[in-house]
């Protein structure tokens, strides 16, 4: 990545982030700290469901058998 195309690069992102925050009515620091609040309850949240599926033991499967029909032929 060349100089210039990472200086546009950091202009864009702070452009959409002014954007953002103007939308909010905050300012870019209030933005950038609901961003990482929510990023931390983001990850807070998927690893409490990977622990209850962890910890609830998955429903038994009836296993049918399958009828000749689908049965593969050599």
């Amino acid at each position: 990545m060349t100089m210039v195309s990472s200086q546009a690069e950091r202009f864009r992102r702070a452009r959409t982030e002014l954007e953002q925050a103007m939308a909010l009515g905050c300012t870019i620091v209030e933005l950038r700290r609901r961003n990482r609040a929510l990023a931390h309850r983001a990850q807070a949240e998927v690893a409490e469901r990977t622990a209850d599926l962890m910890a609830n033991p998955a429903p038994a499967q009836a296993e049918e058998p399958a009828s000749p029909y689908w049965w593969m032929r050599d």
